[in-house]
């Protein structure tokens, strides 16, 4: 929201409630509302004074504004698709550009049914987030058996050494080997 459309917006909260505005309320109220389009505002603004007699304040646009994106986006019912051979980069940056879109109003509700219906290309997941996810559930099963390069007890993070890369979480490459090993041998999970 700029300037003049925080004039707008505070003009028509005066027409309501008779307040006085200047400069100074124009800037606090555009400061506040720098990231809400002045479309969503002007509906939050109709929708509170249907249902409330409270003073408006910049947290109920806020909040009325929140609300409605996402009962936008829950109408949308976004089924993503990649696109050809997409990276993890651009598959996030596209799926944060639909649901923009979604919560602007600029795509139109459609059912379950139509969200779901066979489109152009199989939605999968792209590799790259498919192999963190994986590393990220191989990370979690190590943690379930002792480390035998630093000894850490299970559930117990390895102690980081000059080997580890210092990330949280790190778990030492035959603290996994193990983990798989154990898998292998004992598939339910049950200690001998």
């Amino acid at each position: 929201m700029n300037r003049q459309e925080a004039n707008v917006l505070l003009t028509a909260i005066a027409v309501g409630d008779n307040r006085t505005t200047d400069d100074t309320a124009v800037e606090y109220w555009r400061t506040l509302l720098a990231d809400i389009r002045i479309e969503d505002a002007m509906q939050a603004l109709a929708i509170h004074r249907r249902e409330s007699t409270e003073w408006i304040q910049p947290a109920h646009i806020r909040r009325l504004v929140k609300a409605e994106r996402a009962r936008r986006i829950d109408a949308a019912n976004i089924v993503y698709e990649p696109i050809g051979e997409e990276n993890a980069r651009q598959f996030l940056d596209r799926v944060a550009t639909v649901y923009r879109a979604a919560g602007d109003g600029r795509m139109d509700p459609r059912s379950i049914g139509l969200a779901l219906e066979p489109g152009p290309s199989a939605a999968a997941v792209p590799a790259e987030i498919e192999a963190v996810t994986e590393g990220r559930k191989a990370v979690r099963s190590a943690l379930n058996v002792r480390c035998p390069f630093c000894k850490a007890a299970p559930r117990i993070p390895c102690k980081v050494g000059k080997s580890a890369n210092g990330k949280p979480g790190f778990v030492h490459p035959t603290r996994i080997d193990a983990a798989r090993a154990d898998a292998t041998t004992n598939p339910e999970g049950t200690t001998p």
